[in-house]
């Protein structure tokens, strides 16, 4: 009962995994994987029981018919699919999990002549692509996906994609409670061909930097004319300090002539006041003669008036340093 149980998951697995799949017996008489899967329990279960020879034998009929070659020492898990499967290899301390899917081509061999693990045990769920070669005692991940074509000869991580030869790590993806099957081997990614284009990237960079234009070279300092310049600017400066040395020898001429005239008219002031009190002092002693009429006095005493505001206007003027002639009130 176990062993039709088996054959029903058997074919059940091919109408999941091979749309192309439409009747059960067309599973049955046209799928070489199946044949080989069912060739390779009866000669797994004779080569347990010690008939190694019969169990060779099996195996040996079974790739005639099949081209499909499985030792058969090798340990297969359930729902196990080959698809087409021609040339598939699979040797004899295989180790194959649940729901592994292998395409046309596959190899799982060995590189040792040594006895013992020398061939590569492979997780569930696993997807191997067209042409792939998966050898010596190394571990494929649960959930890997090996891209066709490649030489796996390391270990990878569960859950990786690995093309390449030799294979290498190119993608690590999500773990997913069943891996999927349908492996696209045309959107996988190819790392030699992006290492080619990030070195053209590269280039091109190098070469915008290097046909840039060069930066224009700065004019050359002119002696000559900067010579001429700084010699113009004396010129304006010397004619500018003669400019305010002039300036400051009138101020000094003007102050000078206003001091003069200062003295000069207080002296003057003076000898009016002189004057006036003589006037004065023959008037008082010599009642009875004829004096200066009082009228004499008032334009002598009102001249001085004018003298004195005249000289305050010179001094402001000269505090002030405007050096202008002030206007007065009487004409001199």
């Amino acid at each position: 009962m176990r062993m039709i149980s088996l054959m029903k998951e058997d074919i059940q697995t091919i109408f999941s995994e091979d749309p192309a799949a439409r009747s059960t017996v067309e599973v049955i008489l046209c799928y070489p994987g199946l044949h080989a899967l069912w060739l390779h329990r009866m000669a797994h279960s004779l080569w347990e029981h010690k008939y190694l020879f019969l169990a060779r034998l099996l195996s040996h009929w079974g790739r005639f018919l099949t081209g499909i070659e499985i030792h058969p020492g090798a340990k297969i898990g359930r729902r196990f699919f080959i698809d087409h499967g021609m040339g598939v290899v699979i040797g004899e301390t295989t180790e194959i999990g649940d729901d592994v899917l292998l395409y046309q081509g596959v190899v799982l061999g060995g590189t040792s002549l040594n006895k013992g693990k020398r061939h590569p045990t492979i997780g569930n769920n696993v997807v191997i692509g067209t042409g792939a070669k998966v050898l010596g005692p190394i571990e494929i991940g649960e959930g890997s996906k090996i891209g066709a074509g490649s030489v796996v000869v390391k270990s990878v991580p569960p859950n990786s994609t690995v093309v390449g030869v030799p294979g290498r790590i190119v993608e690590e993806h999500k773990q997913h409670a069943k891996a999927t099957t349908d492996l696209e081997h045309g959107k996988l990614p190819d790392p030699v061909q992006q290492a080619i284009s990030s070195l053209k990237e590269e280039i091109r960079i190098l070469k915008n930097k290097t046909e840039q234009p060069k930066e224009e070279k700065k004019p050359e300092f002119d002696f000559i004319k900067t010579i001429d310049s700084l010699k113009n600017e004396i010129k304006n400066l010397k004619e500018y300090i003669e400019q305010a040395k002039k300036e400051e020898e009138n101020k000094t001429k003007q102050g000078a002539e206003s001091l003069q005239e200062v003295t000069s008219l207080r002296n003057e002031i003076k000898n009016l006041k002189e004057h006036i009190e003589q006037t004065e002092k023959a008037k008082a002693s010599e009642p009875k003669q004829e004096v200066a009429p009082s009228q004499e006095v008032d334009s002598l005493k009102a001249e001085i008036g004018d003298l004195n505001y005249r000289i305050e206007q010179l001094e402001k003027e000269k505090k002030n340093g405007t050096g202008r002639t002030p206007d007065f009130p009487s004409d001199f």
